[in-house]
C-alpha cells in the first residue's frame, strides 16, 4: 500500500491517479492505432475520449451510490466531492452509453467501435488495479497462502494477512486482453471481441469476488454479490452472443493490431 506516490512542489500525488493516467494513455494510444488498422478516423477516437472519462467517473459514482444509498443521504456534497467510491461496472454501463451516442454521430457500426475498443479497456483495467493495490482499496478477504499481503497500520485489514485482490484481477485482465486478441483473429466476425470482453470479465469478476474483502451481498439465499449478479448477467448474454454471431455471421476480414 502505497496512496501517495510522491510529492510535486508540496501536492501529493495519488498512487491511483497516477495509474488510471497511465492506464488511459496506453489505452488510448492504443484504439487510436486499431482503428487505423481497421479503416476508421483516428481522430474521431480520440474527440470521444474526454466524454468516455466523463461518462466512466459519473456511471462509476452513480453506481457506487446506488450501491450505498447510506453514504450519499448522510452528507450528499461530501459524498460527491469525495476521491472514493467508484464502482467498475457504473463506469463500463457509462462507457457503453457514450459509446452508443458516439455510434449514432459517427456512422460507425456499435460493435465495430466495441472491438476496437475492449482489447485497450482491458489493458487500461490492468494499470487500474494496480492503483488500486496501491491505493488500499478494493482489498481481499483473509488469505493463509504465500503471497497473502498485510497492509499498514491505519487500513482496515491491519493486522490480518488478505488477498491481493486487486492483482488478480490486474493478471487476468491482461490474460482477457490476451485471448480476446486470438479470438479476434481466429473468428474475425464484428462482436466477437465485444462479446468475450463481456462474458470474460464477467467470469473473471465474478471469481475474483470471492477474494475480495468487501463484497456487498444481493442474494442472501446464493451468498452472491452485486457484481457477482451483474457479472452472471453478462457471462450468460455474452456466450449467447458469442454462439449467435459464430453462427448466422459471415466472417470479414480485417487486421488488428
Amino acid at each position: 500500500m502505497h496512496p501517495i506516490l510522491f510529492k510535486l512542489f508540496g501536492i501529493e500525488i495519488p498512487s491511483f491517479g497516477v495509474m488510471m493516467a497511465l492506464g488511459f494513455l496506453a489505452a488510448l494510444y492504443w484504439v487510436v492505432r486499431r482503428a487505423k488498422a481497421m479503416g476508421e478516423d483516428p481522430e474521431s477516437f480520440l474527440g470521444v475520449a474526454p466524454w468516455l472519462i466523463i461518462a466512466a467517473v459519473v456511471g462509476a459514482r452513480l453506481c457506487y451510490f446506488l450501491f450505498f444509498p447510506d453514504i450519499f443521504w448522510a452528507d450528499p456534497l461530501s459524498a460527491i466531492l469525495s476521491r472514493g467510491g467508484l464502482v467498475w461496472y457504473g463506469g463500463m454501463i457509462g462507457c457503453i452509453l457514450a459509446l452508443i451516442a458516439f455510434s449514432r454521430t459517427q456512422k460507425i457500426p456499435f460493435f465495430k467501435i466495441g472491438d476496437i475498443i475492449a482489447p485497450p479497456a482491458a489493458l487500461g483495467l490492468a494499470f487500474g488495479r494496480i492503483g488500486c493495490f496501491l491505493a488500499g482499496c478494493c482489498f481481499g478477504g483473509p488469505c493463509a497462502l504465500p503471497w497473502a499481503v498485510v497492509y499498514p497500520t491505519g487500513h482496515g485489514t491491519h493486522p490480518h494477512a488478505v488477498h491481493p485482490a486487486p492483482l488478480y484481477e490486474s493478471f487476468l485482465a491482461l490474460v482477457l486482453m490476451s485471448i480476446m486478441l486470438q479470438l479476434g483473429k481466429r473468428w474475425p466476425q464484428t462482436g466477437v471481441i465485444s462479446w468475450s470482453f463481456v462474458a470474460g470479465y464477467g467470469l473473471i469478476r465474478f471469481f475474483i469476488e470471492y477474494t475480495r474483502g468487501d463484497r456487498l451481498i444481493w442474494l442472501d439465499a446464493l451468498n452472491l454479490s452485486a457484481s457477482q449478479t451483474i457479472s452472471l448477467v453478462g457471462v450468460l448474454i455474452g456466450l449467447i452472443m458469442l454462439i449467435r454471431i459464430k453462427i448466422i455471421r459471415q466472417p470479414a476480414q480485417h487486421s488488428l493490431l
